[in-house]
């Protein structure tokens, strides 16, 4: 198998978070095969090679220049980075919704569990009913339909109300230069680079 030349320029808050998100966006377009050649096919080496302090085209420019001259230098299968500075600031920031009011209401029900597979996979979550006798005769009519083992279990089940004790809502706000706030309980100042990876792909 051969290898071929990425290279792509990411914004994001860390050198992590930027490389497993450009990872698992290769992944989700191009699949699991190890010859996609994508960046899912590397493995991110060594250290950032740092262009300037403050992101800008003259930053740009230079760190693709360093890309192209340096591209050799890098393995098959492994990718590096540049980055090219800080190009801005996210304040993030966490706050508290209304407490639901409405007390949580349960009773007891019979739910028919499938012992052979994932509870949250689609097709085989947990059936609720209201008795055990509709439970009992409601499993062995599925187990007989996919040959699929299932146990009836006794379980309180909200019917009512919610069981929500607290909500929370999360807002960014991005600014140009870095503002004058600290973070604190509920925000954070996010600084965000823009980073260049640049490697060989297996193909």
């Amino acid at each position: 198998m051969g290898a071929c030349t990425v290279m792509e320029q990411r914004e994001a808050g860390s050198v992590g978070d930027a490389w497993n998100k450009l990872y698992e966006d290769c992944r989700d377009e191009y699949g699991d095969n190890p010859y996609n050649g994508t960046f899912s096919t590397c493995d991110l080496v060594g250290s950032p090679y740092t262009v300037a302090d403050m992101y800008s085209p003259a930053s740009k420019k230079k760190g693709w220049e360093y890309v192209h001259d340096h591209i050799e230098d890098v393995y098959k299968r492994c990718a590096k980075v540049v980055d090219l500075g800080v190009s801005g600031y996210i304040v993030r920031s966490v706050a508290r919704k209304a407490t639901h009011k409405e007390p949580p209401k349960y009773q007891e029900r019979f739910q028919i569990i499938c012992t052979e597979r994932d509870p949250d996979e689609r097709g085989y979550r947990p059936v609720t009913c209201g008795t055990k006798a509709e439970a009992d005769k409601k499993a062995k009519e599925m187990m007989l339909k996919d040959g699929l083992e299932r146990i009836v279990a006794k379980k309180k089940v909200l019917v009512s109300g919610t069981d929500t004790v607290t909500e929370f809502t999360v807002s960014d706000k991005r600014y140009k230069s870095k503002p004058h706030l600290k973070n604190m309980e509920g925000r954070r100042i996010i600084e965000l680079h823009q980073y260049i990876f640049y490697g060989w792909a297996a193909e």
